[in-house]
């Protein structure tokens, strides 16, 4: 009770506080001035401005606590708001009572809950919205400017000082800062909009604070210009500022203001932002009106795409121009900020899209980037136009169309490129050029796979014939990454300008920009390291040795910046090593690895190099971790000794001699160079001895030694900062500094590892690398290949009947480099031609391949096409295990089932090769990986006959010909083909189904023409299924069976007459050597051809032939010359048979087989304008075609 008595005090003064504050406020507009101040105006000139003073500060103590005002009183924070900018002005803006206001608005701004607490009360005239706009008076600028039309001279003062504009800044960069960090979750949007209505409904706080930049920027022209103080401003108020203090404020103050006003307003206003840094970098506002003047307005149209685009880019250019009348063309200082909050603006918008696709990933959704209208011309357009039509159609007084960035590309490229190689009085701009390079990288990202809109509709090969949109802007792009490229000096800015000039050029690779080889060379020759005669030595084991093989850069000079030595050879080393291993990834053309190559670069020397440097990257970051020590030779076999700080390296004598860019290159750069660094080393060297009598593969092993656990760590830590969801919490645009990259080249360096057998790796790390490789594998399979397949292991798995697998809901999907580089280490590590003494358990290498194919066992995996991530690690998984089956891994382990093992994989290879996926059969690859491994299982020794025929007949039944001959094949004796008669029989027979039916026949004649199966085939197979192929070729050949595709139905007959010509010369065969003379072997065959005419000339009949065309429905003359040539064939092969055939015919049948034979026989002539031609007339017999006959 005592405290709750004491809070209710305490209360009670805060409200006598405010009352006496208010009282005191009105009693200074209740005087009558003008009397009181007669004959005293000197003491009123002096303790007027304490007295507003001493209430100001009275105001400010009150600040904390107005949330416990507001319970009882919540209109205090809007008197309080508009009563303080009243006291500043009734002061005359005087120095001191302005900076009891800045200290009033600061404490408001660090006490932002007095806004949340009640947001709904929050109205537009409140307390934000009225010093926002006091600020805006005390931004405003102090230079005599001219009006436009009026030839008169303005002189608009600042009342504050620099020290009040600090202070003004500061705060207002405060207010933002907490409002743009508010939880949306518990605040609405409009509640926020709301609460923060001053700063959003104030359209001239941005172009104020760019003017306030060059404002600054402007007074920096004396001597000691760091140190800024202005005469107004009182000595003893406030020390002396810092001019870099105040722009700083300006600059995260801008950058503050973007993000809030993205936060809430969205897409449109940050396309604004961006718009209006494009206009600040060039000066100019009314250059884009007709950037997209792609449509003309009608009389019925009043918004057309050219009327957006050009309204965004003139609303946008409205800030610019308050900057640009006030003080001309803007310095570079204000490009640079305006740069700054474009690539910001950029770079959230680009985030955005991304964040769209991951969230609508799923395959039924299915969004891609180039569906997206801001960073797709085609969409863009299409998307606008529809908006401008809803909006002519039913037009409302606040709707209006929406532009995209994808219509504003044009201005964006050229103002980009012309700020990357911007310069002032002939003195290069590094700190614009590193930002301008950074934003046009990032526009090359946006829309290297966009099409040019104005060359897809007239595309002849379809859309993906249409050149790429940034093709007209290569040179322009190319010339400024060259430029940045071509900076060499030891400068901090120069270095970041390097940086992102390297980073822009994989980019224009991986994109495809870039494809003319001599192109290609010339940009990519400052990163190549023609000029470093790097030696190729053993791994250092002293200082000497360092000495001996330059792995530490010397100055060239004595002026040279020590701390950035290094630099240019990581950065080089890097960026070959990246261009290099992205070409063996496929991440780059080949064609990039071609150009390399003719520098002639001895590779030797750069690997150790290299190697050396991801040896010193690798150390640096686990220094806070392990505590590595220095690899002096003193140190080394003390036992006692204690760990320390990081000091010295294989590259560098002292870690504080490294600036902040280089040690951020080394720990970008460190997975490239540990890659390329092994793959050269596992290449074979020359076995001679040289210089210490020890050979290059020995120096090559030692190398290998040290630097083989950096790619185990590199991938471990990576795969576990993808595991915590890195790229949807810090995205990054650059794939080359997302985890993935980490991951995929470490993934790529262990893989070179196994292919050289491990041969250079010492003995003692032989455990402890089959212990991180069987990690490894694990790692994989549940953070790259499982959620490639969109599903996740379910962890509570005691429940016998519960799924194992699930649909996976996170947004992150590993990039298809990275996916194809794990399947492809899964298949090395399965590989029977590792030629290792590692202990890789075949048992659990099983367990992970097999985990893919469980998940589409139960449903869980769905495919789109062929080289889709489901696609990839399925047919990787079937290869896997085949690896496992034949290299007899499995069996070495001593596993018990592996009959029942085999026998499951057979089951699985079976599923994938039946099943479809909404309508969607199993991608190529999948299907033949799946067969594949089918052949090989069935060679185990393990499976049964039996088992082989109860497969075959099960394949037959799903229709899968092409996998049941395979099947067949293994069984010799035709039990596969005499198990699946039932199946055959029914395919033949189905009439609705007549590819079915094509694929039967065609199957069957394959098999019938499988010379490893025994000739009792043709027994057994005609005797069960040769009354249905004849059935069928009747049906097909008089047209009995309805609609079928002309194709399909020639096919059909051609395959059924195949089989029975395949029967004919059987029957020739078999009975040949029992032939004697006594003419059974005719009458064997003229009973078989006597079937066969039965069909054949009713179809030649119905059909007609080339030179004797039918008009009826179905008539189709090529079925007429098969069976035609069929009956020659027949005539030739046996003659005495064929004559005997002929005795049951009607007269009528023979006229129209003989009238077949002749047409076969003599070219089949056709009329001609003089009359019909004369055949046979000298009794010349054609040559017979028995092309399709051949077996």
């Amino acid at each position: 009770d005592s405290k709750i008595e004491l809070e209710r005090d305490r209360v009670r003064l805060l409200h006598q506080a405010v009352d006496i504050l208010e009282d005191a406020f009105m009693s200074v507009w209740t005087a009558v001035s003008a009397d009181l101040d007669r004959g005293h105006e000197v003491e009123r000139f002096s303790t007027e401005p304490s007295l507003l003073s001493v209430l100001i500060r009275l105001a400010t103590s009150l600040v904390p606590y107005l949330d416990l005002i507001q319970e009882s009183d919540s209109s205090i924070l809007n008197r309080f708001g508009a009563m303080i900018p009243s006291l500043i002005e009734l002061s005359d803006r005087h120095p001191s009572v302005v900076i009891e206001g800045i200290a009033f608005f600061e404490r408001l701004a660090k006490n932002h809950r007095i806004f949340s607490s009640q947001p709904k009360n929050i109205l537009p005239e409140s307390g934000t919205y009225s010093f926002v706009s006091f600020f805006s008076q005390v931004l405003a600028m102090d230079r005599i400017s001219l009006l436009p039309g009026t030839g008169t001279v303005q002189n608009s003062t600042c009342y504050g000082s620099i020290e009040c504009q600090w202070g003004a800044v500061m705060c207002l960069r405060i207010v933002v800062q907490q409002a743009r960090d508010l939880d949306l979750s518990q605040v609405s949007t409009r509640d926020l909009a709301l609460s923060n209505i001053g700063l959003l409904n104030n359209n001239d706080l941005r172009a104020q604070l760019f003017a306030f930049t060059e404002l600054l920027c402007g007074a920096r022209y004396y001597q000691h210009a760091s140190i800024f103080r202005s005469v107004a401003a009182s000595r003893l108020a406030k020390p002396m500022v810092l001019f870099e203090d105040v722009k700083t404020e300006a600059s995260i103050a801008l950058q503050s203001l973007l993000f809030l006003e993205g936060q809430i307003r969205g897409e449109t206003k940050l396309l604004d932002w961006l718009l209006c840094a494009r206009s600040l970098i060039t000066g100019a506002v009314d250059k884009y009106d007709n950037e997209s003047a792609d449509d003309t307005p009608t009389p019925n149209d009043t918004e057309t795409v050219s009327s957006v685009v050009r309204n965004a880019s003139r609303a946008a250019g409205a800030d610019t121009l308050i900057v640009t009348k006030q003080v001309g063309p803007s310095r570079w200082q204000v490009k640079l900020e305006a740069a700054t909050v474009g690539l910001l603006a950029l770079t959230d918008l680009a985030k955005r899209g991304d964040r769209e696709i991951r969230n609508n990933a799923h395959p039924q959704k299915n969004i891609t980037w180039q569906q997206l209208p801001q960073f797709n011309p085609i969409a863009g357009r299409a998307a606008c136009a529809k908006k401008c039509r809803e909006v002519n159609a039913t037009p409302e007084p606040n709707s209006k169309p929406n532009s995209y960035v994808s219509l504003h590309l044009e201005g964006l490229i050229s103002a980009t490129c012309t700020a990357a190689t911007a310069t002032s009085d002939q003195a290069e701009l590094p700190s614009l050029q590193n930002i301008a390079v950074q934003m046009l990288a990032l526009l090359v990202w946006c829309f290297g796979d966009a099409l040019d809109p104005d060359f897809t509709s007239s595309s002849i090969g379809g859309k993906s014939d249409a050149p790429l949109v940034l093709n007209q802007f290569s040179s322009q792009i190319v010339s400024s990454v060259r430029h940045a490229l071509g900076s060499s000096t030891s400068s901090i800015t120069i270095q970041a300008l390097f940086a992102s000039g390297c980073e822009a050029l994989l980019l224009l690779l991986k994109k495809g920009l870039v494809v003319d080889p001599a192109v290609v060379r010339r940009s990519v020759r400052p990163v190549v390291p023609t000029e470093l005669k790097l030696p190729f030595g053993s791994f250092p084991k002293c200082q000497r040795d360092i000495t001996n093989i330059d792995l530490r850069p010397p100055a060239l000079s004595k002026t040279a910046n020590i701390r950035s030595l290094l630099f240019y050879r990581v950065a080089q080393l890097g960026t070959f090593a990246k261009l290099k291993t992205f070409t063996d990834i496929g991440i780059l053309d080949q064609s990039v690895s071609n150009v390399l190559e003719k520098f002639h670069v001895v590779e030797d020397g750069l690997a150790v190099h290299a190697a050396a440097l991801a040896i010193d990257a690798a150390r640096c970051n686990q220094e806070e971790r392990s505590g590595a020590t220095d690899i002096d030779e003193e140190t080394k076999g003390q036992k006692d000794t204690p760990s320390k700080v990081l000091s010295k390296g294989l590259t560098f004598a002292n870690i504080d001699d490294m600036d902040s860019f280089t040690k951020k290159a080394l720990a970008e750069m460190w997975p490239a160079l540990a890659a390329y660094a092994v793959t050269r080393l596992t290449q074979d060297g020359d076995a001679a001895s040289v210089g210490d009598g020890t050979t290059i593969n020995q120096k090559k092993k030692e190398w290998l030694g040290k630097l083989s656990p950096t790619l185990f760590v590199g991938l471990n830590e990576s795969l576990d900062v993808i595991a915590r969801g890195f790229m949807s919490d810090n995205w990054t645009w650059s794939f080359d500094k997302s985890p993935d990259a980490t991951a995929l080249l470490c993934v790529y360096g262990i893989r070179n590892l196994l292919k050289g057998g491990l041969q250079f790796h010492v003995e003692s790390t032989t455990l402890s690398v089959s212990t991180e490789l069987n990690l490894v594998i694990q790692k994989l399979l549940t953070m790259i290949l499982l959620p490639s397949l969109r599903v996740t292991m379910n962890q509570n798995n005691a429940d016998i009947n519960r799924n194992k697998f699930s649909l996976s809901s996170s947004s992150h999907k590993p990039s298809r480099e990275l996916t194809l580089q794990s399947c492809k280490l899964m298949e090395d590590m399965c590989s029977s031609h590792l030629d290792c003494n590692f202990n890789f358990s075949g048992q659990a290498l099983l367990k992970v391949v097999l985990s893919p194919l469980a998940a589409f066992q139960e449903g869980a995996v769905t495919w789109q096409n062929d080289n889709d991530a489901a696609s990839t690690v399925l047919a990787s998984c079937l290869r896997s295990v085949q690896h496992l089956i034949t290299s007899k891994r499995l069996a070495e382990d001593g596993i018990s089932n592996l009959g029942d093992i085999i026998r499951s994989i057979i089951a699985v290879s079976l599923m994938v090769r039946s099943t479809e996926i909404k309508g969607q059969d199993a991608p190529c690859q999948v299907k033949e990986a799946a067969s594949n491994l089918l052949c090989v299982c069935l060679r185990d020794p393990s499976i049964t006959s039996i088992e082989k025929q109860a497969i075959a007949k099960k394949i037959a039944q799903a229709g899968d010909w092409e996998e049941w001959r395979k099947v067949c094949s293994q069984l010799e004796d035709g039990s596969g083909l005499r198990s699946s008669l039932d199946a055959i029989e029914q395919a033949i027979t189905d009439n609705d189904n007549h590819l079915r039916q094509m694929n039967v026949l065609i199957a069957i004649r394959n098999a019938l023409q499988d010379h490893s199966l025994k000739t009792a085939k043709f027994g057994f197979v005609m005797h069960s299924v040769g009354a249905q192929v004849l059935n069928t070729l009747k049906k097909h050949g008089l047209y009995l069976v309805g609609n079928v595709d002309s194709q399909v139905r020639v096919s059909i007959i051609a395959d059924s007459i195949r089989i029975s010509m395949l029967a004919f010369q059987h029957l020739m065969t078999e009975n040949h050597a029992r032939e004697d003379g006594t003419g059974s072997l005719n009458d064997v065959l003229a009973s078989y051809l006597r079937v066969i005419f039965a069909i054949l000339v009713p179809v030649i009949d119905f059909n007609g032939l080339p030179n004797n065309i039918k008009k009826t429905i179905g008539s189709d003359p090529a079925i007429g010359k098969l069976c035609a040539q069929t009956i020659v064939h027949i005539a030739r092969g046996s003659a005495p048979a064929f004559k005997c055939s002929m005795g049951s015919m009607t007269a009528e049948e023979r006229s129209i087989l003989e009238m077949a034979m002749r047409a076969e026989l003599t070219g089949y002539p056709v009329a001609n304008s003089s009359g019909l031609r004369k055949i046979a007339s000298h009794g010349k017999r054609g040559k017979l075609n028995i092309k399709a006959f051949k077996s």
